[in-house]
């Protein structure tokens, strides 16, 4: 199987959409057979998304910061810092409504492009270098006090989390199970069982993890940090049976299903943005 044109504008509607490497159609092509390290070079090619009027506004008020590995970010205001993670195919500055209300709630904010995104370096990523470039800021910018995180983002702040990162609390907004993901790229793509082996096996070595030591359903039980999590029970993108099944297996994470807010819209939805900051300073989760 080898990937088209199309496939790939395909590939890069669906991963702007949320996910990284779920596609809206099968690939299609001649070969019988599935190129698997092309496959897995797709699956970690995030396609990048541009700044909106407002937040090169915001950008231009806050400092910007370069990490020792060349990622960018951009820092506001004094106090204990909140970290803001993108969802792939994003950039930090999506989640550019939550500045003020944290700055008003006497933080600071730092907003960061992870690996191949934004303003940052690099051509491919996966959930395992978004937990590397937030490990990175955490011990160059840190230590954070909390995290707010979006779709892999979220996935991404819990392998951090797991790999060591301490933190008082988190919000993370319609998470992704990693496995679910690969899932459903195989699935989309019809994969056989033999491509499916071959592919988590390159994936593995590409990440330097398999997919059991990063999946947030199956580190659910060793993270101890409290964990709000808000994920729109009818999300079109990202199921959020991950999500239960991460909370059933944290003892320290709670679910609040959140109607009509989709996926990307619950990035800038007030009443999350009002939530989430309640979180951040308290503990409040209702």
């Amino acid at each position: 199987m080898t990937f088209t044109k199309q496939s790939q504008e395909d590939h890069a509607i669906a991963l702007c959409a949320a996910v990284g490497g779920t596609l809206t159609h099968p690939l299609t092509g001649t070969a019988q057979t599935v190129d698997i390290k092309e496959a897995v070079r797709e699956f970690c090619r995030p396609v990048r998304s541009s700044r909106g009027g407002f937040e090169e506004e915001l950008v231009r008020s806050g400092a910007k910061v370069r990490l020792s590995n060349g990622v960018a970010a951009v820092a506001w205001g004094e106090g204990p810092r909140t970290l803001l993670v993108h969802g792939w195919c994003g950039r930090g500055t999506q989640l550019a409504g939550f500045v003020t209300p944290l700055l008003a709630a006497g933080r600071s904010v730092m907003a960061l492009d992870c690996w191949g995104h934004g303003e940052s370096p690099g051509t491919e990523s996966h959930g395992v270098k978004f937990s590397e470039c937030i490990l990175l800021a955490d011990k160059e910018c840190g230590p954070f006090h909390s995290v707010v995180a979006h779709s892999v983002g979220g996935a991404a702040t819990l392998i951090a989390i797991n790999r060591g990162m301490r933190i008082e609390r988190a919000v993370l907004l319609a998470p992704p199970s990693i496995a679910r993901v690969v899932g459903d790229f195989a699935a989309r793509n019809d994969f056989t069982e033999m491509d499916m082996s071959e592919f988590t096996s390159q994936l593995s070595v590409d990440c330097g993890f398999s997919l059991e030591q990063v999946d947030m359903i199956s580190i659910a039980p060793t993270i101890q940090t409290p964990i709000l999590i808000l994920h729109d029970e009818a999300d079109p993108i990202v199921s959020i049976q991950g999500s239960q099944q991460f909370v059933d297996g944290c003892a320290s994470a709670v679910l609040r299903k959140i109607p009509s807010v989709g996926h990307l819209r619950i990035m800038r939805s007030k009443e999350i943005i009002r939530r989430s900051v309640s979180y951040i300073q308290d503990g409040t989760n209702t």
